[in-house]
């Protein structure tokens, strides 16, 4: 899957993936995951902030989305 719009509503994260070419073969569709910025930081990580998955999973510091919405949440 491949991430085709992040979306960000106050603290809250949409994150709309697309399936590549295989997995459209096989039958699969749209995905939108959200994430909650819950307001921490990873001080040993240059402070990374903390993120949380709609389970109430918190993703670690080098978690790829995690690295994903940082980039996303800095550019300009």
């Amino acid at each position: 899957m491949r991430i085709k719009r992040i979306m960000q509503d106050g603290d809250v994260y949409e994150v709309t993936k697309e399936p590549n070419f295989i997995e459209k073969f096989l039958g699969l569709g749209e995905i939108v995951e959200r994430y909650k910025d819950i307001g921490e930081h990873y001080k040993l990580f240059s402070g990374t902030r903390v993120y949380v998955n709609q389970l109430g999973k918190k993703l670690g510091p080098t978690h790829k989305m995690t690295e994903t919405l940082e980039c996303w949440r800095r550019r300009f």
